[in-house]
């Protein structure tokens, strides 16, 4: 099976997102009452996915207009099923946080709706691959 990719635009919109609720939400993720997963998983789940995306370099590399900053496509290092359920965790908070977050303006709902549109576009991706678990 190929790892899906996610293209430079839907992982600019999910590391907003992310960031959104890790630093100005500050949610960890330790509380999810949506997953049967230990928390300490989801958590580190969560980690590894702003990891793959590159979340921390990309501003770096941006500022210092090093050649990897124009990297297009971001593939996932967690497992299949782990990553269906990062991404889905991710679509929620996406919706939450357009829906009834009082912080989040209709500049950042655009981004973090497509956030949630680029994670539905690689589950489907990963359905293909390999059926829906």
């Amino acid at each position: 099976m190929n790892t899906p990719t996610i293209d430079r635009d839907g992982r600019d919109a999910v590391v907003e997102l992310m960031g959104h609720r890790l630093f100005v939400r500050e949610e960890t993720g330790l509380t999810d009452e949506h997953s049967d997963e230990a928390p300490i998983t989801r958590y580190r789940d969560d980690l590894q996915l702003m990891t793959d995306l590159a979340w921390l370099p990309r501003w770096w590399l941006i500022e210092l207009r090093m050649p990897e900053a124009d990297q297009a496509e971001f593939g996932f290092s967690l497992q299949p099923d782990r990553l269906r359920r990062a991404l889905r965790r991710v679509g929620r908070y996406a919706e939450e946080a357009c829906r009834c977050d009082p912080k989040v303006d209709d500049e950042q709902r655009k981004v973090f709706e497509r956030a949630g549109r680029s994670c539905s576009r690689v589950l489907e991706e990963l359905e293909r691959q390999g059926g829906e678990r």
